[in-house]
């Protein structure tokens, strides 16, 4: 939520699908195991943002086109 506010929601969404493309590109290597698990846990934390992100910036642009129609 602070980064949205910060730098803007289209780089939000932007920071959070790279990161949570490279992390899943890293777990491919083979590390140990206790990186294997920082990896799968960036992840995770980049996809909740995505998810955050998502249903933020639906809402602002889903609900206008809804509201038109009445």
């Amino acid at each position: 939520m602070l980064l949205i506010d910060v730098i803007g929601r289209r780089y939000t969404g932007a920071v959070n699908f790279v990161g949570c493309s490279v992390f899943f590109l890293l777990i491919q290597v083979h590390v140990s195991q206790e990186v294997l698990t920082f990896f799968i846990f960036m992840v995770r934390g980049f996809s909740t943002g995505i998810f955050n992100f998502v249903y933020i910036y639906t809402t602002e642009v889903r609900g206008c086109a809804c509201l038109a129609r009445l």
